[in-house]
């Protein structure tokens, strides 16, 4: 969360300004899938950080003059700072921000800007190089009771082709008490599937010693008081039936986080990947050489990934219902595969061609964007952690991730220990920030 102070200034509309939450992820990570064009197939991509939401905010127009423009009775000026990064090849556009207002409605950026603030809204929308970024401002005209509540921004060649988003809100969000006991629910990812050295109790579940929730405690001794050995519940293999049902032969993840003495007042989870058949796609573009494009099983988890966002609010509800007094944080995915071809080694050209790289680097980004969107959804906290393996992603030369290769193991596809110490680094820094 990005907590800026309000400010009571007088604006030409009947709001008092004031800055906005920002709910983190501050920096959305756009991962756009091939564009396949006369010259060739282009992949990209780009990050976009939400800098300030400036309700009621002073709005000029920089071509005509710089006297505040008036927004008329009954509306306001909204104002948006955001810094935008192409980080892929070729020229990326991005399009321009939309926001959403409590009443549901859409509403789009003005000509008007803030005082101080290059202009934003372009048309046609500009373009920018690899490793260029602008840092610009945007205005959008509401009426006085409608506030915002959500701002999507998108990337595309020529049209939007991958979007994230912000969650903001004009009430602070409570800091997070500590020292806290701690808990970790979820599925492979938190359990520490791919390091190694695993629990010999409930083997199958893979509860690593190197699990990145055991090296966050132990990172963080005056915040994290208690992490028992049994709090680490997360099991390898576990979908959103796991939290009150059976898999692999365990008690439900809530029956065992009632177990947990003392209380969890701190939860993380990780959970949406093996809802959409995640390893069963990744093992699949493996053995069938790349195909899982053309044969729709990546097609057929998006359209899973689209009804993800209720069972997962369904999840974070049935956790709080279970400990009422703990905190949740709920974790993203990181990315799997590096974002240029010239990191793919030969071993892995045979599966992983441009297309099937960047579109699972697409499910992955759309995946999370549904888990961010299902906990704000909630009032909970989301922690990015896509960047987690930059640079060492799966078959890069110095991959973090454990090798993807056939026969396919349980681990394949999982972040060994550097990867596991890299994601509990992002999580302790939040942590300390918090």
């Amino acid at each position: 969360m990005v907590a800026v102070t309000a400010q009571a200034v007088a604006s030409s509309s009947r709001v008092t300004a004031r800055d906005l939450t920002i709910i983190a992820p501050q920096t959305v990570y756009l991962a756009a899938p091939p564009y396949d064009y006369p010259g060739g197939i282009v992949t990209y991509g780009g990050t976009a950080t939400l800098l300030q939401v400036r309700d009621g905010a002073t709005a000029v127009n920089p071509e005509v003059s710089k006297k505040p423009e008036n927004p008329g009775r009954g509306f306001r000026w909204v104002g948006v700072k955001l810094t935008l990064t192409n980080t892929g090849s070729q020229a990326a556009t991005f399009q321009v921000p939309v926001m959403t207002g409590s009443d549901g409605q859409s509403y789009y950026g003005s000509d008007a800007t803030m005082p101080g603030c290059t202009q934003l809204a372009t048309y046609p929308p500009r373009s920018w190089a690899p490793g260029q970024s602008v840092t610009a401002c945007d205005t959008y005209l509401l009426p006085d009771k409608v506030a915002p509540k959500l701002i999507t921004v998108s990337i595309g060649f020529t049209n939007p082709a991958a979007s994230g988003f912000w969650q903001v809100t004009g009430r602070p969000q409570s800091k997070l008490k500590f020292p806290v006991a701690y808990a970790a629910l979820g599925d492979s990812y938190s359990s520490g599937e791919g390091a190694g050295d695993y629990d010999a109790r409930h083997e199958s579940c893979h509860r690593s010693a190197y699990a990145w929730p055991r090296l966050m405690a132990a990172a963080l001794p005056r915040l994290i008081r208690h992490m028992q050995y049994g709090a680490l519940i997360a099991c390898s293999g576990a979908t959103s039936e796991a939290l009150d049902g059976q898999v692999e032969g365990q008690a439900s993840q809530l029956a065992e986080l009632k177990d947990v003495k003392p209380a969890a007042t701190l939860i993380t989870i990780t959970m949406g990947g093996n809802d959409i058949g995640f390893p069963a796609i990744l093992r699949n573009c493996v053995l069938t050489l790349g195909q899982c494009v053309a044969d729709g099983r990546l097609k057929q988890a998006e359209n899973d990934i689209q009804h993800e966002k209720h069972t997962l609010a369904a999840d974070y509800h049935d956790v709080h219902a279970a400990d009422k007094q703990a905190q949740i944080l709920v974790v993203g995915y990181p990315r799997l595969f590096p974002v240029s071809e010239n990191q793919v080694l030969l071993r892995c050209q045979g599966w992983l061609t441009d297309d099937v790289r960047a579109s699972l680097n697409q499910l992955d980004a759309d995946l999370n964007e549904v888990i961010h969107s299902a906990a704000a959804q909630d009032g909970l906290r989301f922690v990015d952690v896509t960047v987690a393996l930059n640079r060492h992603e799966g078959c890069t030369a110095s991959s973090w991730l454990y090798p993807i290769v056939r026969p396919f193991q349980q681990q394949s596809g999982h972040p060994t220990k550097p990867g596991q110490k890299s994601i509990a680094a992002i999580l302790a820094a939040y942590l300390r920030g918090a």
